[in-house]
């Protein structure tokens, strides 16, 4: 490229910014030069991160915050340790912006904000809602706040220090009607060890083999069903359902109790190497009467599209909706 006609912001192998002033800022006169190229791109980073949310959070993306985060963003500096962000529905949330998780929220004050769009066009004040993987609240947390005080919002997670992070965050809300259950879901009750990838513990999983450095703890594991009868569970607008490869187990385990109280709404992730269609999951769901949408990845303008109506070579998150026929 020439000249003048404009330069990557940052270098595609270190993912700093380009030295002799690539990323738009100037070097501060007290550094220059008594500080290396290494020490000014790093302070650059710092600069950017800080300064590039109040303009990130005023982009309406529907999709593809984390990718952006992630693969365009610089990753916020500091400790590892959780602080306190505002979601861009105004809840405050106690997380780690080097996290991925709290890196997206850092810059968009959401995840991924077409799941809460789900969330609007269904539950309504007074519903009650189920947020299986809470992970620090991106869903429950603004899902609280929509059914207001005379609705209930119950959260699993099985990983201690995000449970303590949740609790945190609803207290910081006042939203008393929040119940946080620090365990996970299945078919039937066992101790399972949960899988955490180090960066991204929103992928943990209670399945051997997913991708990433991971490390492992032991969590409780509940039959679902078993668990939704106990908490008097039978009349529920919507289920959130983010369990990293789990949602069958779940399914399974919840069947019988939904076959006699189905949700109206369920939203789940579904990453599998088979083809949704013809899969347990699927073959669940229609026998509990749903039937299956699909939310095309479209960036500003989210959608629900009937899954077997979808045109080919559409492009469409691995997000998946169940709704009531």
């Amino acid at each position: 490229m020439q000249e003048g006609q404009g330069t990557a912001l940052f270098d595609e192998e270190t993912g700093l910014p380009r030295s002799g002033g690539g990323s738009g800022f100037p070097d501060p006169p007290f550094l220059n030069p008594f500080c290396s190229t290494r020490i000014r791109q790093l302070l650059n980073v710092v600069m950017l991160a800080k300064l590039l949310p109040p303009l990130t959070r005023q982009i309406p993306l529907m999709s593809g915050c984390g990718t952006l985060a992630h693969a365009k963003l610089p990753c916020p500096g500091g400790s590892r340790e959780p602080r306190w962000m505002r979601l861009r529905t105004g809840e405050r949330v106690f997380a780690s912006a080097q996290d991925y998780v709290g890196r997206v929220v850092h810059y968009f004050g959401d995840l991924d904000p077409k799941v809460f769009w789900v969330a609007r066009q269904f539950v309504k004040q007074g519903d009650a809602v189920i947020d299986l993987g809470a992970n620090v609240g991106t869903f429950s947390l603004p899902a609280s706040t929509l059914v207001g005080r005379n609705g209930s919002v119950h959260g699993w997670e099985p990983q201690p220090d995000l449970v303590k992070g949740l609790r945190k965050s609803r207290d910081a809300n006042d939203l008393e009607h929040y119940v946080i259950h620090a365990e996970a879901l299945g078919e039937e009750a066992a101790e399972l060890e949960l899988h955490v990838p180090e960066h991204n513990r929103g992928g943990a999983s209670l399945l051997e083999g997913r991708d990433g450095s991971r490390s492992a703890i032991q969590v409780p594991v509940f039959p679902s069903g078993e668990r939704f009868a106990e908490l008097g569970l039978e009349d529920v607008r919507m289920v959130k359902m983010d369990v990293e490869g789990f949602e069958t187990q779940v399914v399974r385990g919840a069947f019988d109790f939904w076959k006699a109280h189905p949700p109206e709404v369920v939203l789940f992730e579904y990453r599998e190497d088979e083809p949704f269609k013809g899969s347990e999951l699927a073959t669940m769901l229609e026998e509990l009467g749903y039937r299956i949408y699909c939310l095309p990845s479209y960036i500003f303008r989210p959608v629900l599209l009937p899954l077997d109506e979808k045109p080919e070579g559409l492009r469409t998150s691995h997000d998946l909706v169940a709704l009531r026929k």
